[in-house]
């Protein structure tokens, strides 16, 4: 399985575009269109694929259930919730290290390593999409946005606060 949605995109289109030369091709012979539509035919195929695929590969929200099945099985990720601390302190992924967006900066005294996998997460995804372009402007290479806690479907754990 293709995990990374842009890979599998541009692979959807190539094949997308095979597969519909094939078939014209083959109605050709079929029913005998002669050859004055002969030839290849690349923009249309290529502008159906682009749309559908995008539709379907690109534009498809995050599922956090999706991502966090990724993290546990990617040695040595990091899971952070980047809510505040009282969001946290109320119900969190199991494992997650709570690093309230606004102190994303600190992340370094916690992950020195760059090349960590690093899944972020929040309430509903854009505190850690904003999280994720600030840790790649740092300069970590492996960040994914897991999207947001309020479509997680596991156990929480909870905090005492203190």
């Amino acid at each position: 399985m293709i995990r990374d949605r842009k890979t599998a995109f541009a692979i959807y289109v190539v094949v997308f575009v095979l597969f519909w030369n094939l078939a014209e091709m083959l109605w050709r012979t079929t029913f005998g269109a002669g050859n004055n539509a002969a030839g290849i035919d690349i923009v249309t195929p290529l502008i159906v694929a682009i749309v559908t695929g995008y539709l379907f590969f690109v534009a498809r929200g995050v599922d956090i259930n999706d991502e966090l099945k990724e993290a546990r099985e990617t040695e040595g990720s990091v899971i952070i919730d980047v809510r505040s601390r009282d969001e946290y302190s109320q119900g969190h992924i199991p494992g997650a290290i709570n690093i309230p967006g606004d102190e994303i900066d600190m992340i370094s005294s916690t992950i020195p390593d760059k090349s960590t996998p690093v899944f972020t997460y929040c309430l509903r995804g854009s505190r850690s999409r904003s999280a994720v372009k600030v840790l790649k402007t740092m300069g970590y290479t492996n960040v994914i946005n897991m999207g947001g806690i309020n479509k997680y479907k596991g156990e929480q754990e909870l905090c005492e606060r203190g």
